[in-house]
């Protein structure tokens, strides 16, 4: 008996099939790329790179950050400096002695006091010259640097001069203080030194009007531009038109040889032709 005949599978053109095996080895390659990430380690940067990458924010750092604070000079240093300038003014030690001494501590300057009487026997001319200058706009002042200048330029001074005042009684002596035109002319970013100036001016005429029973003698000498190196300030010869320390010297001569009956209680000194 024949058997009877069934349909014959359709068959796709060969056109169709190379496309569904294109689209299978794509899928292939699709799947084994993603088991390859997910097996391999991250990529690394090239050394070089990192290393750049990584000394960018050091340099950034480095240019930021603020210099470095000189260190605060130690009473050995002082004391060094004394001495050095005790020896330029002679190598006799029955004439000269050097001392170190905190203004600011009235223990410091009566012990200083002290060791002038113990060397000398007697004490005759106290020169308040000690100072420090801090020129910030209020909002940048800080309560360290306005106490810093109170004590050293208007409370150091009254430490001395409490230090002194027995002995300048004994021998009728003469107290002169370095104040500054400061003293009398504000300016701004001056409030510290301006209020310290203007503080030690009103200070010694005072003084002076307190002492004068006693026979001591007070003066303020209020210079203008002085070429020192106050504030670091390096001098050179652009400074020659300044008030030069030996003219604040001869000041001071004048007034120590000045006859008794007469007392500049207060001398303004200012370069003569200020520089434009």
């Amino acid at each position: 008996m024949a058997k009877k005949a069934g349909k014959s599978p359709k068959r796709s053109s060969p056109r169709a099939a190379a496309r569904r095996r294109a689209t299978s080895t794509k899928r292939q390659a699709g799947a084994a790329r993603k088991r390859a990430a997910r097996k391999a380690p991250a990529k690394r940067r090239p050394a070089a790179k990192t290393a750049r990458k990584a000394a960018r924010p050091a340099n950034k750092a480095t240019k930021r950050a603020a210099p470095a604070k000189k260190a605060a000079r130690t009473p050995k240093k002082r004391a060094k400096k004394a001495q050095k300038a005790a020896a330029s003014i002679s190598k006799d030690q029955t004439r000269v002695m050097a001392l170190a001494s905190e203004v600011s501590s009235l223990a410091d300057e009566t012990k200083a006091v002290k060791d002038v009487i113990n060397h000398f026997g007697k004490l005759d001319v106290l020169i308040a010259n000690a100072g420090v200058g801090i020129l910030l706009p209020i909002e940048k002042l800080s309560e360290q640097q306005w106490k810093q200048t109170i004590d050293t330029n208007l409370t150091g001074v009254f430490n001395s001069v409490k230090a002194c005042l027995d002995e300048l009684k004994k021998t009728k002596g003469y107290i002169i203080t370095i104040a500054s035109l400061a003293g009398t002319n504000f300016f701004e970013n001056g409030t510290a030194y301006n209020a310290s100036k203007f503080g030690l001016v009103g200070f010694t005429q005072a003084l002076m009007l307190d002492l004068r029973k006693y026979g001591i003698k007070v003066t303020t000498i209020m210079p203008g531009s002085v070429a020192t190196n106050f504030n670091d300030h390096i001098v050179s010869d652009a400074d020659a038109w300044k008030i030069q320390p030996e003219d604040i010297g001869q000041i001071v001569s004048d007034l120590l040889n000045m006859h008794p009956r007469t007392l500049p209680s207060k001398v303004e000194v200012r370069p003569s032709i200020p520089v434009k």
